[in-house]
C-alpha cells in the first residue's frame, strides 16, 4: 500500500507546482488526461486530487470539473464593522447575500440568550441566510436579533442584503463586541446548504454584536464558512 500512496503524493506534488501561478477558477484536466501524463490510472490520479482538495488547494464541481483553489482572506476585527459583506469588500471581493429562512418568534438557545442579556420567555428573530463571494457558496449563517430592533426586517432584507445596514437604517450601530473562531464538520443541514462534496471542515465564527455607544446587545450570529473559499484570520 506504501508504493501507490508514494505515486500519489508524487502526483500531488507535481500538481502543487503546476498550479501555483495559477488564478482562482482556473481549471484541471481531466482525470484521463492527467493519467495518461503521468503514466499511471486515473485512481492515482483521483488519489492525488483528493489530497489537494484536503488542502484546499483546488475544489471539485461533480460532474463539472476540479478547479485551483484561492481562499479569500477574511479578517475578523474589532477595527471592522461586524458585516459579511463590508469584510469580503475590503478584501476585494463581491460579496452576496441571500435570506432563506425567517422565524419572528423564535426561542433562542440558552447560550444565545445569555449572550443577548436575558434568558427566560425571550422571542427573537431568527434568520437563516447564505452567503456567497464572487458568485461562489461561502457561508451559512445563523442570527438571532433582538425584535424592538427591526420593525420588518425580512422585508428590509428583500431591498438591502447587509443585516448591517438593515440595523443602521433603523439608527443603530452595531459594533464587534466578541467573535469565537473554531474550526469544526458543520451539521448536516449546514453542510447540505454549503453544498459540500465530503464530510468537511468549516470555519465557525461566533459573533456578539453591540450598540456602539451604548454596549446594550443587538444580536448573536454563528456562520460556517467553507475553507476552499475563505481563510479566517483573527486580530485582536
Amino acid at each position: 500500500m506504501a508504493e501507490p500512496r508514494q505515486k500519489a503524493q508524487q502526483i500531488a506534488s507535481a500538481l502543487m507546482e503546476q498550479i501555483a501561478g495559477e488564478p482562482d477558477g482556473a481549471r484541471l484536466p481531466g482525470e484521463q488526461e492527467l493519467a495518461r501524463r503521468f503514466g499511471t490510472s486515473r485512481f492515482q490520479v483521483r488519489s492525488a486530487v483528493e489530497m489537494l482538495i484536503e488542502q484546499n488547494l483546488v475544489r471539485r464541481s461533480r460532474g463539472v470539473g476540479t478547479y485551483v483553489s484561492r481562499p479569500v482572506e477574511m479578517l475578523i476585527s474589532s477595527k471592522q464593522p461586524p458585516s459579511f459583506h463590508a469584510i469580503v469588500q475590503a478584501a476585494g471581493h463581491r460579496p452576496r447575500t441571500k435570506r432563506v429562512d425567517i422565524d419572528q418568534q423564535a426561542q433562542p438557545p440558552v447560550e444565545m440568550a445569555r449572550m443577548l442579556g436575558q434568558t427566560e420567555g425571550l422571542k427573537v428573530i431568527r434568520l437563516t441566510r447564505l452567503g456567497w463571494v464572487d458568485d461562489r457558496i461561502a457561508c451559512c449563517s445563523y442570527e438571532w436579533i433582538l425584535p424592538h430592533l427591526v420593525s420588518e426586517v425580512g422585508v428590509a432584507l428583500g431591498a438591502v442584503e447587509s443585516l448591517h445596514e438593515v440595523l443602521r437604517m433603523g439608527r443603530h450601530h452595531p459594533k464587534r463586541a466578541r467573535s469565537t473562531v473554531s474550526t469544526e464538520y458543520p451539521p448536516a443541514d449546514i453542510a447540505r446548504r454549503l453544498e459540500l462534496p465530503r464530510p468537511a471542515l468549516a470555519w465557525r465564527v461566533q459573533t456578539l454584536s453591540v450598540e456602539a455607544e451604548t454596549s446594550a446587545p443587538l444580536m448573536v450570529s454563528r456562520t460556517w464558512h467553507r475553507q476552499d473559499v475563505v481563510r479566517v484570520t483573527v486580530e485582536s
